[in-house]
């Protein structure tokens, strides 16, 4: 009788997976009709000086993108700029990760021993301080910033790296402790995340 249930089981399992199959296929084919044209034809636009209307899919897209502009701007604003000033992106990009991380950072109270929540996010995950330590060291990378929510931010990162190393990380979490390590820079000798490690640490941190 189980066995007959599983069958049943994995009948049904199949029956879905094989329309979900035909379904994708037939979505992926009606799209290239839509996107490609016949042989010796031509992909036609709005803008077409012969008049003849765009393909459906081209028609909805530039639709729904004039509605989302015209929702985003409203009655009495102004329309957005076609263009954006990398300098612009680049200072609203560092601002809310700094703010972001900040928040994070700030939260930690203590590595010694490391919490188990940050910000009400659990951090006992294989991967939690591998990832948040890589993240932090390359924001410190890009922007040039050592220091963060009151931390000198690569002696905290070397000191997350140390949990990583008295716990035996998995291989990726520890490859994201070296990433880390490189973004502070390539020579060792002047590396202030390993310097921090080699001058004036305890015996845990020099193996």
């Amino acid at each position: 009788m189980v066995e007959t249930k599983h069958s049943l089981v994995l009948c049904v399992l199949c029956l879905v997976l094989g329309l979900q199959t035909s379904l994708a296929v037939t979505n992926a084919q009606r799209l290239e009709t839509a996107l490609v044209p016949p042989s010796g034809g031509q992909v036609r636009f709005l803008n077409d000086a012969s008049g003849e209307k765009a393909p459906r899919l081209e028609r909805a897209l530039v639709a729904a993108a004039e509605e989302q502009v015209r929702n985003s701007t409203g009655p009495g604003k102004a329309t957005p700029s076609a263009t954006v000033q990398t300098a612009s992106l680049d200072a609203e990009v560092n601002a809310f990760l700094a703010k972001e991380l900040a928040a994070h950072v700030a939260d930690i109270k203590t590595l010694e021993p490391p919490p188990d929540r940050v910000v009400g996010a659990l951090t006992v995950g294989d991967f939690s301080w591998g990832t948040f330590m890589r993240a932090v060291a390359a924001y410190a990378d890009t922007t040039g910033q050592r220091e963060l929510a009151g931390r000198d931010l690569p002696k905290w990162v070397g000191k997350i790296g140390l949990i990583e190393a008295k716990g035996g990380g998995k291989a990726f979490s520890q490859l994201y402790a070296a990433q880390s390590l490189r973004h502070f820079g390539r020579d060792l000798k002047t590396n202030p995340l390993w310097q921090s490690l080699t001058r004036g640490c305890s015996p845990d941190c020099q193996h």
